[in-house]
């Protein structure tokens, strides 16, 4: 048996890989993908560490698409997974339109259609799948087509390290510092997207508008009362202008305003855990919940339902 055609072999969490032809079709399977048939045979080589709706990749292939079906699952239609192609040119294509994505760019895909991913010469490529609401991204693109976003290059830098450092690593599902590490690659993957897209953006415009109101957005909604007419006070700007500059970026007030409360409370449970009435009412005062009941209603549909 060559070394391409070794089975995937397990350290920990992680799972590396080295395969060649009909295993490289089967271990793509296994992970919720496919591949088209090509010649010579589709090489898959890398590190996957998967747990708990949350995948790290680290990917190499030959010339070959890859591609997935829209999940059956109303949660991992949820999902959100960002793309950071290290070697050669990545074709992402969505249900409407395709982008291609080189080396100093990213994409942001959501998950809810299937997509392909596509190189006609080998290619590397790390990815982070997980649930949308734990980004926190309020100012990121909603619901729309693939696209390549030029990705600032500090930030690119530390996610890049911290990416490969952990699929380098051997893990343990009980490690206690587990979830620690999974917010900081997720908070990682946020940072570079953020940074990224405010770089991108024009200063003027609806475009500018909507970054100065997601970034008070992040800062204000722990505030219960803190509302789409405080926000365009704030802002100095009417409604109408505000609803247009939200609408352009594919989302709205109300659904940027529930994310950011959603994060926020994810993120105070998973640090604090308590299944007390008295402590989870606390975090749902924390995250801008007038109540639990309020709280509760929000997260569970987040967990089951994707993003407006």
């Amino acid at each position: 048996m060559t070394a391409s055609e070794q089975p995937a072999a397990t350290s920990g969490l992680v799972e590396s890989l080295h395969l060649s032809g009909p295993r490289a079709h089967a271990w793509l399977r296994s992970v919720g993908w496919a591949s088209e048939q090509s010649a010579p045979p589709l090489q898959v080589a890398g590190d996957v560490l998967a747990i708990d709706g949350f995948r790290l990749s680290r990917l190499w292939h030959t010339p070959g698409t890859l591609l997935t079906d829209r999940p059956a699952r109303p949660e991992d239609r949820a999902a959100v997974d960002l793309v950071v192609p290290v070697a050669g040119e990545v074709r992402i294509e969505g249900h409407r339109a395709a982008v291609r994505v080189r080396p100093g760019g990213f994409a942001l895909l959501r998950s809810d259609d299937g997509m392909r991913i596509g190189a006609d010469e080998d290619s590397a490529w790390l990815a982070l799948r997980t649930p949308w609401q734990r980004l926190g991204l309020t100012g990121a693109p909603a619901g729309e087509e693939p696209h390549e976003h030029p990705a600032a290059d500090g930030y690119s830098g530390a996610f890049v390290s911290l990416v490969n450092a952990t699929l380098n690593a051997a893990f343990s599902p009980e490690d206690p510092g587990l979830p620690e590490l999974r917010r900081a690659l997720e908070a990682t993957a946020a940072a570079l997207v953020k940074q990224s897209l405010r770089t991108e953006h024009p200063q003027g415009g609806l475009a500018a508008l909507f970054l100065r109101a997601t970034a008070l957005i992040d800062a204000e909604a722990g505030d219960s009362g803190f509302t789409a007419v405080e926000l365009a006070t704030r802002l100095g700007v009417s409604r109408a202008t505000l609803d247009r500059a939200f609408r352009r970026s594919g989302t709205t007030v109300a659904a940027s305003l529930r994310d950011r409360r959603v994060f926020l409370a994810t993120s105070l449970l998973a640090a604090h855990p308590s299944s007390s009435p008295a402590a989870r009412a606390a975090v749902a005062r924390q995250a801008g919940f007038p109540t639990l009941r309020s709280m509760d209603r929000t997260l569970g549909r987040a967990r089951v339902l994707p993003r407006d």
